[in-house]
């Protein structure tokens, strides 16, 4: 009802309906976010799902190194690749695609475990839902640069992992993110710290309403 509601409200400014419903259908296969705790991980363990994309050659080819990178770990039992494409009409990437696409209760279950997760900036240099999601979850964070502006920018070896995306690169950050074991769950604690601060519901309607000039009252 909440969706027929708002795009009576709307409708005038909205350009695709099937869209507009379609992501209110896609949000009802969301996990309240009481279901976003953080979990203790083992370094023998990594889970990845992301997409194939039409015109982000960069962001496919990042994955892909990432990908062959958790494949050929030692001690490190390697989930996932990418999703399958109903038209596979991007080639190269044969040997890392999925039978088929992990139903979103299992991914985050499987995102859970994992001892560490990648992101990586998709349509317009966004690094997209997935960056809020590993946050919530207090994930150990590989990442390439991040463009998006946030509350307060991320700091390297504290909060998340930077890197710019190359084979050797990716190899060695999860190496050091399996393998060194305190490292790991300094990231995961102070990337949980900094979403409880900065990045709760809670706090982001703080922030855009202080940048809109209105009081937060307590």
């Amino acid at each position: 009802m909440r969706a027929v509601f708002n795009y009576l409200l709307t409708h005038k400014r909205v350009p695709d309906k099937r869209r507009f419903f379609a992501d209110y259908y896609a949000q009802m296969n969301r996990q309240y976010l009481s279901y976003y705790h953080k979990k203790e991980t083992t370094g023998d363990y990594i889970f990845f799902a992301g997409a194939l994309w039409k015109k982000e050659g960069q962001t496919n080819q990042y994955r892909a190194n990432y990908i062959r990178a958790c494949k050929n770990m030692d001690g490190v039992k390697f989930e996932g690749g990418f999703a399958p494409r109903s038209r596979n009409d991007i080639p190269g990437f044969e040997d890392l695609i999925m039978e088929e696409k992990v139903p979103m209760s299992d991914y985050l279950t499987k995102i859970k475990d994992s001892a560490v997760v990648f992101n990586t900036p998709v349509i317009m240099d966004c690094h997209g839902w997935k960056l809020g999601e590993f946050m919530a979850l207090g994930k150990a964070m590989i990442a390439t640069p991040i463009k998006n502006l946030l509350p307060v920018p991320l700091e390297h070896g504290k909060n998340i992992h930077f890197i710019n995306g190359g084979e050797d690169e990716v190899q060695d950050a999860v190496k050091k993110l399996t393998t060194d074991h305190a490292y790991r769950q300094q990231i995961e604690n102070n990337i949980k710290e900094y979403f409880n601060a900065n990045v709760t519901p809670e706090r982001s309607v703080e922030i855009v309403c202080e940048k809109a000039g209105f009081r937060i009252e307590n």
